[in-house]
Formats: structure tokens, C-alpha cells, sequence
């Protein structure tokens, strides 16, 4: 199994291919939950990004309008504009195996 490199050029060490990509992290912080993070999502696939400034035009369009609104962003619902955050995409073998 490759370890990914983080220079940001989507290369592995070792056998396995993996790309460096980007998604947009939802992240809440409230009494009644907690923290919350996870990937955001469109018809059950997650929202992927080749580059970190389209992830940002995205978050940017869909919710920029958390920053605007101080109701939304305390309690009870903590919510925060998603962050831009690198993900590792591996393609696996048949045997489901990297």
C-alpha cells in the first residue's frame, strides 16, 4: 500500500496510484451534538474537486450565506461555512484490497 504524498502533485510512494483531491468539510459545533465534520454531499456521492480554488467558488455559491447569518452559526445550531479539505482517492483492486 502507498503512503500519500502531500506536495500536492497527486503522487504515491509505493505501488499503489493515489490522487490528492479536494472536498468541502461540513463542521458544526453545538451543545446538543458536539462537534460535527464530514464530507459534504450531492446525490449520495461526495463533492470532489480537482483544484482547491473550484472547492472554494463551490463552498463560496452553495454556503456562503453561513457567514452572513450569526443566528445560524450559534445555538443551537453551531453551523460553520465547510472548509476546503485534501482527500486521498485510491482506486481499489477487484478483491477490494488497495
Amino acid at each position: 500500500m502507498g503512503v500519500a504524498d502531500h506536495s500536492g502533485n497527486g503522487a504515491a510512494v509505493g505501488d499503489d496510484a493515489m490522487t490528492v483531491l479536494w472536498a468541502a468539510e461540513w463542521y458544526s459545533d453545538n451543545a446538543l451534538d458536539g462537534v460535527s465534520r464530514h464530507l459534504v454531499y450531492e446525490n449520495l456521492l461526495p463533492v470532489i474537486f480537482r483544484t482547491r480554488k473550484e472547492c472554494r467558488e463551490y463552498v463560496k455559491r452553495r454556503y456562503g450565506y453561513i457567514a452572513l447569518r450569526p443566528d445560524l452559526r450559534r445555538e443551537p445550531h453551531g453551523w460553520r461555512v465547510p472548509r476546503p479539505v485534501k482527500v486521498g482517492v485510491a482506486k481499489l483492486a477487484q478483491n477490494g484490497r488497495l
